[in-house]
């Protein structure tokens, strides 16, 4: 994230919005997160290879006012709609924004550290949702883009960053050998399913040179 820039949070259920303790001038009771989570992935539809898989989208934040209602729409399975914005305090002015439709919340995680000053309660939440449109607008004297994505029925709802996280979960009782061993292993697994990957498009190239061939005979 840019170093001047902030994250900010609306959430909204059938009854209202679900207020946070934000401050700031113009996005006074959003909810201030700390960074975020999202990717696409190619789709596995063989009708469709060029269709693309939105992740579910997480994020963390400092517990707030929003905590408990939050966690009540979570436990009753109420559907939000939610505006994720980050906004860039310096002179380029940068500016992003998430919409998200039908969101659920599907997880909650709290962590916290204790030190001699103070007390900090940490989450992690993560966000299903039907459609997601997002805008980018990189100065004042540019239009915004957007661009709108569907998460298609049946997706997964991995974390983003649940690989990396396992892994390192993993990685604190193993030794500096362990995980040079490990990390051997997923090299050549790695190069094995290129290996096999590539195979399968040679394949593929194949069989359209021959139909080609035997259309242009026919």
């Amino acid at each position: 994230m840019a170093e001047n820039a902030r994250l900010f949070l609306m959430l909204t259920a059938p009854s209202g919005a679900i207020k946070g303790e934000s401050l700031v001038a113009g996005k006074r009771d959003w909810i201030e997160i700390d960074d975020w989570n999202w990717k696409l992935d190619p789709s596995s539809n063989k009708d469709d290879p060029e269709a693309i898989r939105p992740s579910v989208l997480s994020f963390t934040k400092t517990m707030d006012r929003s905590t408990t209602a939050m966690l009540s729409a979570m436990r009753n399975g109420t559907e939000l709609s939610a505006s994720i914005q980050m906004e860039d305090a310096s002179l380029r002015l940068f500016d992003l924004r998430v919409r998200l439709d039908k969101v659920r919340i599907l997880s909650y995680e709290m962590s916290t550290q204790i030190s001699e000053k103070r007390l900090a309660v940490d989450e992690t939440w993560t966000f299903d949702y039907d459609t997601l449109l997002l805008e980018y607008q990189p100065d004042l004297k540019s239009g915004a883009m957007q661009v709108r994505l569907t998460r298609p029925p049946g997706s997964s709802t991995e974390r983003p960053d649940d690989t990396e996280r396992k892994f390192k979960e993993l990685s604190q009782d193993m030794s500096v050998q362990d995980l040079a061993r490990v990390w051997a292993q997923m090299t050549q697994v790695r190069a094995e399913s290129m290996d096999v990957q590539k195979a399968m498009e040679a394949r593929k190239a194949k069989a359209k040179a021959d139909a080609d061939a035997r259309t242009e005979k026919g």
